[in-house]
């Protein structure tokens, strides 16, 4: 299964693109609308990852003419910083599956979305989740308590020698 990640971002790029391998799927990336619809004319892709915001035709232009171009139009996640209700509405107006806010959604959660998009099983997780591990305590900070225990002792010692 082929996946398109549309953004101008090459930071983002990379990252969705390594994610979604990781999640067994073949990915091509492109960085604007131009590149993107050349890409949808030549390929099938089960699922298309996508930023609004793109130089020279923008998401939604890119939106508008993937559905001439297809019968059946691959789903669109949309991923974007424009969090305003009209951009939102426009979007899945327009055929996007769905729309993700980039700041206000975990990597992790837009990574399923665009796996369960694509109609790839999930057979566990397709993008690990953050653990936290168990850390040791550093020496230094077992040394501390160390000091402060015994600080404790001598204090308790030094009042019931008042008495």
């Amino acid at each position: 299964m082929r996946a398109l990640v549309i953004e101008a971002d090459p930071f983002f790029a990379k990252l969705y693109g390594i994610k979604l391998k990781k999640s067994g799927l073949d990915v091509d990336t492109v960085h604007n609308g131009e590149e993107a619809l050349q890409k949808l004319r030549l390929n099938k892709y089960a699922v298309v990852l996508m930023n609004v915001m793109l130089p020279f035709q923008d998401g939604f232009t890119v939106l508008r003419k993937s559905k001439q171009l297809h019968k059946k139009m691959p789903p669109f996640v949309i991923v974007s910083s424009l969090r305003q209700k009209e951009d939102i509405d426009k979007a899945l107006k327009l055929g996007a599956k769905q729309y993700f806010v980039r700041d206000e959604t975990q990597l992790a959660e837009l990574m399923n979305a665009v796996v369960k998009a694509s109609g790839k099983r999930l057979e566990k997780r397709p993008v690990k989740t953050p653990k936290k591990s168990p850390r040791k305590p550093s020496p230094m900070k077992i040394q501390r308590k160390k000091l402060s225990i015994g600080k404790k002792k001598v204090k308790k010692k030094a009042k019931t020698r008042k008495k």
